[in-house]
Order: structure tokens, then C-alpha cells, then sequence
């Protein structure tokens, strides 16, 4: 997404929509923990896009974001910032909890 093209694309289904985000890289253990709980979620809604960002492949994008830690997730609401957290591995509890505020 280092391209205008992709930026313009990710900020129109952002503030078109619900969208839950998750900031990860291949490399990061708590993101390789992370990832089955988010897929999890992602078949549990229905009303929610879930989208995977791979950090070093759209660096421009965290950079824009301030994604600074991994794994970073990000609720938005029609382009609006509602919750994030970046705190390393999680519960299922709590991440269901933080993609429920959508």
C-alpha cells in the first residue's frame, strides 16, 4: 500500500465501513499467537471486515496509522478510530471484546 493508488483504496473501504485491523509480521511470535484467534473472530462476525496488515510489506501504512509495536490491532468505525491496543498476545476474551465495540 506504499502506492497512492493503495492508500486511496484502504482509506475508502476504512471509512465506508466497520473494520477491525490487525498489524503483524511474519517474525513476531505473539503475532504467529494472535493470528488463529483473529481468523477466529473474523468466522464468529459477520458485520465486521477483518482485515491482516503485514507490517513490513506496507510500512507506509503503519508509519500513517502510527503502528509502532506488534501485533497492533485497530477498531474502525466509518473511518473513525474507536479502540487499539498494542500489548503483545491476548486473550480470545479480550480481543473479541475490542472487535464487539464495532
Amino acid at each position: 500500500m506504499d502506492d497512492r493508488n493503495s492508500f486511496d483504496e484502504f482509506y475508502a473501504i476504512v471509512d465506508s465501513s466497520r473494520v477491525f485491523l490487525d498489524f503483524y509480521a511474519p517474525w513476531c511470535g505473539p503475532c504467529n499467537t494472535m493470528s488463529p484467534r483473529f481468523k477466529e473472530l473474523a468466522q464468529e462476525a459477520d458485520h465486521v471486515l477483518f482485515i491482516k496488515v503485514n507490517f513490513d510489506e506496507f510500512k507506509g501504512l503503519c508509519v500513517s496509522l502510527g503502528v509502532r509495536s506488534l501485533p497492533t490491532f485497530i477498531s474502525f468505525d466509518k473511518g473513525q478510530e474507536i479502540a487499539r491496543i498494542s500489548k503483545g498476545a491476548i486473550p480470545k476474551k479480550e480481543l473479541k471484546k475490542l472487535s464487539r465495540i464495532l
